[in-house]
């Protein structure tokens, strides 16, 4: 069974919790926007697949994707620790940092 880190440290500053929670509303807009980017590239593949530029953008775009997403993904670190947030969580902030485990409570200026 694994124990859970309770962090002793102190918390955040206000500067660090809007860092870390701007990270998030970047991931889910990401996200949102790739989404949107594969319908409308499969859309289009289903007009006009049968043209090679079109195929070969889609491709580009594709892997334009994937790498913008991979570096936004690992790009933010914990404050405390330095750990990678892109490893404990997807797209989500964590409640906590799965290393340190200082808490990341949202700014109140957010909510």
């Amino acid at each position: 069974m694994r124990r859970e880190k309770i962090y002793e440290g102190p918390p955040l500053t206000h500067d660090e919790s809007v860092r870390i929670w701007r990270w998030e509303r970047r991931m889910l807009v990401f996200y949102t926007a790739a989404m949107l980017a594969i319908c409308g590239s499969i859309l289009l593949m289903a007009y006009h697949g049968d043209q090679q530029p079109v195929r070969l953008g889609i491709i580009a775009m594709i892997l334009a994707l994937a790498v913008v997403g991979w570096v936004i993904q690992f790009r933010e670190r914990c404050p405390r620790c330095n750990a990678q947030l892109g490893r404990q969580a997807r797209v989500l902030l964590p409640v906590k940092c799965k290393n340190c485990g200082v808490p990341f409570p949202r700014p109140q200026d957010q909510e």
